[in-house]
């Protein structure tokens, strides 16, 4: 649907502002137009502002753009009259012809927004001046007073604000009571069912995990440690052995347990030779062990969920290993070499330290006896 065309007021001004400097001058108002409907707007009259606009410094064209409009629309005029020259009027005229059935129904029965006005004030009156009880006048009158300290230069009257608090309470009294409504146990976020299978379910891998600790080898973590014992400060040996202790006085759970897997990969990280075969083989170990307490996969255990890099061709070598030992374990045989499975590292043909390479081999047992004696809980 195009655009509706553009209608004047049926008002013709004079050619040239013979008006004075502040408006126009009417020289003559068609009669079939709501301007002439009970002399609105008369001949001579001076036009000196079209909706709240004055037109003393405008051109013709630009009056005419505010005259022009919708049909239908309305537009208000501000004019000085020869009977009342001191004396400014306001009229509002409809941009339509034959207008005058319009603003007899206008006069007759109010516009569309008056009629919704009229409507809101009956309703206003039969449903917010309701009976307020003794107490209910009294707890109005004092937010009153209160509102009227924050808002002193509000227009409510007590009057207004009652009427007010009297909706709000029958609003109120509407509400459905629902302190008496059954309860679906369905509904709720967790039954009690629920809960006492969760309880029992982090109570299974409690178990678990105090089973794992049980049945990990004490003597090969102690020699692990041994390893790293004897290439950390003395500070950091009394804190090995202190978390060594709380790990094997842990009853349930694995928070402590991760603390210690983590507190020693981070001597291991923190060692001089961390890159060294043996440190290497040696974190792979400790990995290893924390791996199965935990009940986690090998490959992404660590304090980020990743495994670094630098440790990912000897992973394969050690997991190769891990293989062949159970094959013999089981009379498979030996596991034949694969070309792809060799992965050269450059840091194998540096000559390790004599210390490490000694670390390398298995300790006597005498030696990891002397460190369960360093350590109370392993006594």
């Amino acid at each position: 649907m195009g655009p509706m065309g553009r209608t004047g007021l049926g008002i013709r001004f004079a050619s040239q502002r013979t008006g004075g400097e502040d408006g126009l001058k009417v020289e003559e108002v068609l009669e079939d137009y709501d301007a002439a409907v009970n002399g609105k707007v008369r001949r001579d009259d001076n036009i000196v502002a079209i909706d709240g606009v004055n037109i003393s410094q405008l051109s013709m064209k630009e009056i005419t753009n505010l005259i022009l409009g919708e049909e239908g629309s309305s537009v208000q005029m501000d004019i000085f009259r020869n009977e009342c020259p001191d004396s400014l009027i306001r009229v509002q005229v409809f941009r339509c012809k034959f207008a005058q059935d319009v603003a007899k129904e206008i006069r007759s029965h109010g516009s569309e927004s008056q009629r919704v006005q009229s409507a809101c004030q009956k309703i206003l009156d039969t449903t917010l001046c309701q009976t307020l009880s003794d107490a209910e006048l009294q707890m109005a009158r004092t937010l009153f007073d209160r509102f009227k300290k924050e808002n002193k230069n509000s227009s409510i009257t007590f009057e207004h604000f009652k009427q007010i608090y009297a909706y709000r309470q029958g609003e109120k009294r509407k509400q459905p009571d629902t302190s008496n409504i059954p309860i679906d146990d369905s509904s709720l976020f967790k039954t009690e069912k629920q809960i006492e299978k969760m309880q029992t379910m982090e109570q299974r891998l409690a178990e678990r995990r105090s089973h794992n600790l049980k049945m990990t080898s004490k003597e090969n973590l102690c020699r692990c440690l041994s390893k790293i014992y004897v290439q950390v400060g003395e500070h950091q040996q009394l804190e090995l052995k202190q978390r060594f202790r709380q790990l094997m006085e842990l009853k349930d759970g694995n928070y402590r347990t991760d603390e210690f897997a983590n507190f020693v990969l981070e001597l291991v990280n923190n060692l001089p030779a961390k890159d060294s075969p043996a440190n290497i083989e040696l974190e792979l170990e400790f990995r290893a062990i924390f791996a199965d307490l935990l009940s986690v996969s090998l490959d992404v255990f660590d304090e980020e969920h990743s495994l670094p890099r630098r440790l990912l061709p000897h992973l394969m070598r050690w997991k190769r290993g891990q293989n062949i030992k159970i094959a013999n374990e089981k009379g498979l045989g030996e596991i034949p070499e694969v070309e792809d499975d060799q992965v050269q590292d450059q840091e194998e043909s540096s000559a390790p330290h004599p210390m490490l390479e000694r670390l390398r081999n298995e300790l006597p047992t005498s030696q990891v006896h002397r460190f369960f004696d360093s350590i109370s809980a392993c006594s």
